[in-house]
């Protein structure tokens, strides 16, 4: 019953709601601070274009102008049974969980309306460069990628197995190489 009424009709306090945007504002003043989150925003970037929406980073303006209407807007526009899962663990009588679910939820024919996915567009290709200064550390963090191909299920097994070499941290044939074979980091 809990459940229902928190996923159906949520209240969306605005004390919350300021609490919660001042969490956000705090993190933008602290993005800069961590070399990997520099390096992955930078990266962003590079590889989407500045414009890309997958290069946004959230701004001031953008979080002093959510507005409790925008979050009653965006509930109502995602959240609705056909576009939601649920998953349960524990030791569960399945009829019994069947049954609640249709009393709380049965009677729920909300339909969400979710705007098309964005695409990124395919930039010209050639070598990018670029550098984040950030004086205060003793590291390099360093990224080079590309835009990959599209998901593809029948790929997955092969991109799994190819990331596993350059990418995978440590555990890289790539870094275990430079890092362990050669001695060329620490």
């Amino acid at each position: 019953e809990l459940l229902a009424k928190i996923v159906r009709e949520p209240v969306f306090d605005k004390d919350k709601l300021e609490e919660i945007k001042n969490q956000s504002i705090s993190a933008i003043g602290r993005r800069n601070m961590q070399p990997a989150d520099i390096n992955s925003r930078e990266f962003s970037k590079l590889v989407y274009g500045e414009k890309s929406p997958f290069a946004a980073q959230q701004e001031y303006e953008h979080v002093d102008n959510i507005t409790r209407k925008d979050i009653v807007k965006m509930h109502k526009m995602f959240f609705a049974p056909g576009n939601m899962l649920v998953g349960l663990v524990g030791p569960l009588e399945m009829a019994g969980v069947k049954k609640s679910f249709a009393k709380h939820f049965g009677d729920w024919n909300a339909k969400a309306t979710i705007p098309p996915f964005p695409e990124a567009k395919e930039l010209k290709p050639g070598f990018k460069l670029a550098f984040a200064e950030k004086s205060d550390l003793n590291q390099v963090f360093m990224t080079i990628g590309h835009l990959g191909e599209k998901f593809n299920l029948e790929e997955r097994a092969k991109i799994r197995v190819f990331n596993s070499i350059f990418s995978s941290g440590f555990s890289s044939r790539l870094m275990n190489r430079i890092r362990v074979k050669m001695g060329l980091t620490y």
